[in-house]
């Protein structure tokens, strides 16, 4: 009897093919340091990069990485419930009143034209507070073209949830790629925990940074992913592709529809809730 099992076993194994996902990978931080933004743009076509609205190289970026065809996203700053803001000179704070907070993100998008969406830089304390997320998504939604990344920075975040009930493209980080200690062995160990997400689940998304680590990591990384049958895409088309498998009748071709508008922020922004 156990010799026969361990034969099904064996032919069940042989029969079932090794899953293969889809990938987002979201590099933040962009801004400081024109090089280094462009190297992190260089390392594959699919890469999102989230540039960050005050740093000093941010908008000459933009443009260089729009150049290149690059998705970009705005890197917005966010109160923590710990640390210090000394690079940034425009943080969402939780003492803000709705005109000052929703005044600073559009502030902030109208000097990125082009960008495709938008995450939270720190954040660990604003992303707990439903009403100021929602704030943020009203700003988001009357633009009718961007998506929302929960870049999860507290495990009591409400962003993403906050962010469907505004009928938002959107998603959350899965694996942070050099967070806390860097080495090219920690980075290259949650890579493959990302890997092995994207088999399992069929989706996973991966923020980095533009540290020299993770760039040497992800030179390699990427066509490694790609070999073991996983699909690299930008962050629009991957959740398009989440959406899709979940709503297969409603997501993918409204999502592709609101990707290409260019409408500024309606009237409905920022005066008063939109409908939902």
């Amino acid at each position: 009897m156990g010799k026969r099992l361990y034969i099904l076993v064996v032919l069940w194994l042989m029969s079932t093919p090794l899953r293969a996902g889809v990938i987002a990978l979201i590099i933040d931080d962009i801004g400081y340091g024109f090089d280094r933004g462009l190297r992190a743009a260089r390392l594959d076509p699919a890469i999102t990069l989230s540039i960050l609205p005050d740093a000093p190289d941010s908008q000459k970026l933009a443009v260089a990485l729009r150049r290149m065809g690059r998705e970009i996203m705005l890197h917005m700053p966010m109160q923590a419930e710990h640390g210090s803001y000394r690079l940034e000179s425009v943080v969402l704070r939780a003492g803000m009143d709705k005109a000052a907070f929703q005044h600073a993100v559009i502030d902030a998008l109208a000097r990125f034209p082009g960008v495709a969406g938008l995450n939270n830089h720190m954040g660990s304390l604003l992303t707990r507070d439903p009403q100021q997320m929602g704030w943020l998504m009203e700003v988001l939604r009357a633009y009718g073209h961007l998506y929302f990344v929960d870049s999860r920075t507290d495990r009591r975040t409400v962003a993403e949830q906050v962010a469907r009930d505004y009928r938002l493209g959107t998603t959350r980080r899965d694996v942070f790629l050099d967070n806390g200690e860097i080495s090219t062995a920690s980075v290259w160990s949650e890579l493959r925990r990302l890997e092995g997400l994207a088999r399992n689940n069929g989706f996973a998304l991966a923020i980095g940074h533009p540290h020299p680590e993770t760039l040497a990591v992800l030179r390699e990384g990427i066509p490694w992913l790609r070999a073991k049958g996983h699909t690299i895409v930008p962050v629009s088309e991957y959740i398009a592709a989440k959406e899709s498998q979940s709503c297969p009748e409603c997501s993918s071709p409204s999502l592709k529809l609101v990707k290409n508008s260019k409408r500024s922020p309606s009237s409905t922004c920022c005066g008063g809730p939109v409908s939902r």
